[in-house]
């Protein structure tokens, strides 16, 4: 049978069955000042945390807890679609200033531990 898709790299195994992983000088190493992709992704993934949480990103994670919430009154406990439904809607309406407010909490805690200024809690006023 034909192989299916050539590897991308091989590795090599020894005759007592272990297996080296690293590359040996088979891909040169990329310009000099260049970064690769896994630190790239990294430095961005820590760079979303440094942005302060806001309200329309906790729904969609309240929403999710809301739905697991949902999930297991109707597979764990069998209840009813109807009552499933009410409860994961005032789960959600708790879920939401929940998650917010512990983002801020850690979002602070954060900012505080690189030594930056924890920031203040500033309320909108829209139309003034």
């Amino acid at each position: 049978m034909a192989q299916a898709g050539k590897r991308a790299r091989k590795h090599r195994g020894t005759q007592a069955g272990s297996v080296d992983r690293s590359p040996r000088g088979d891909r040169p190493p990329g310009p000099p000042g260049t970064v690769n992709r896994r630190a790239r992704a990294r430095e961005q993934g820590m760079r979303r945390f440094d942005q302060p949480p806001t309200w329309r990103g906790t729904v969609p994670r309240a929403a999710i807890g809301a739905g697991v919430f949902i999930a297991i009154l109707i597979a764990g406990f069998h209840q009813r679609l109807g009552a499933s439904l009410i409860l994961g809607g005032l789960m959600l309406l708790i879920y939401v200033p929940l998650t917010y407010y512990a983002d801020r909490f850690f979002h602070n805690r954060r900012r505080r531990r690189q030594g930056q200024q924890p920031e203040q809690h500033q309320a909108s006023h829209r139309g003034r």
